[in-house]
């Protein structure tokens, strides 16, 4: 029974990462750098860049807390400018 509900976490993982590329969202990781207000984070990149970024829905309402120096997974804007915060590493 245990079994069934790691498999269950894996797959239902494997399909949210699946959903957000076929909306034409890139996935990458990034390292917090400042809190800004409402909300909202400057985050460096991997490649270097440095993007604002602003926490998901289900991380608000999870109250999820990110501090400056946190590794995050984020999803791009098509134009790489904005990022959308999903998951706290």
């Amino acid at each position: 029974m245990f079994g069934v509900g790691v498999d269950f976490i894996a797959i239902s993982f494997s399909i949210y990462l699946y959903m957000s590329n076929s909306e034409n969202k890139a996935v990458m990781k990034g390292r917090v750098i400042e809190n800004l207000p409402a909300t909202n984070f400057k985050v460096e990149l991997e490649s270097g860049n440095t993007i604002i970024a602003y926490l998901s829905g289900k991380m608000r309402m999870h109250y999820i807390k990110i501090m400056p120096g946190d590794t995050v997974l984020l999803e791009l804007s098509p134009d790489g400018e904005r990022g959308r915060i999903v998951r706290r590493l």
